[in-house]
């Protein structure tokens, strides 16, 4: 899993931290599985009473799939992905 500008290809090295956007980004998470799952997407602020951004439940297929997530204000957030109703992943980011 990635979380990239849209239409950017998957990055070949490094790892998920320190990501960091522009408000007008249009961001986008991809997904690569090898049977399919239901995907539950929810973005929410990283900070002390923070708003939920995102929240979406998706069916994925197998191979790369791309969901678009839209373009976010200046904030932390953080990105849990849970699939089959099991959280495979946080991934932080920072729009500034």
């Amino acid at each position: 899993m990635a979380l990239v500008v849209e239409n950017a290809p998957l990055p070949s090295t490094g790892g998920d931290e320190q990501l960091s956007f522009r408000p007008q980004d249009r961001l986008e998470l991809v997904i690569i599985d090898t049977a399919g799952a239901t995907v539950i997407i929810c973005i929410g602020e990283a900070k002390g009473g923070g708003k939920i951004a995102f929240n979406q439940t998706t069916a994925v297929t197998s191979g790369e799939n791309r969901v678009k997530l839209g373009s976010f204000k200046a904030n932390p957030y953080v990105v849990r992905i849970a699939a089959d109703n099991v959280l495979v992943k946080n991934i932080a980011f920072t729009v500034k």
